[in-house]
């Protein structure tokens, strides 16, 4: 799922089927273990970039 997506859906996953909430939490799940990955990046990389934009959404994400 893109980012962009997720972070749509994280917004109102209250309202959403059942399938999307266990997908989005899913996704939190994996973010959760790539956590410890983001001080191994190059800070300013775009894989840095991603993924802290992509942990910014752990929060919001059921």
């Amino acid at each position: 799922m893109p980012r962009e997506m997720a972070a749509r859906l994280a917004d109102g996953w209250r309202t959403l089927p059942r399938e999307q909430i266990l997908r989005l939490r899913r996704i939190k799940n994996m973010l959760y273990a790539l956590h410890p990955v983001l001080p191994l990046l190059e800070d300013g990389s775009p894989a840095a970039d991603d993924l802290r934009a992509w942990l910014e959404l752990v929060p919001r994400l059921p």
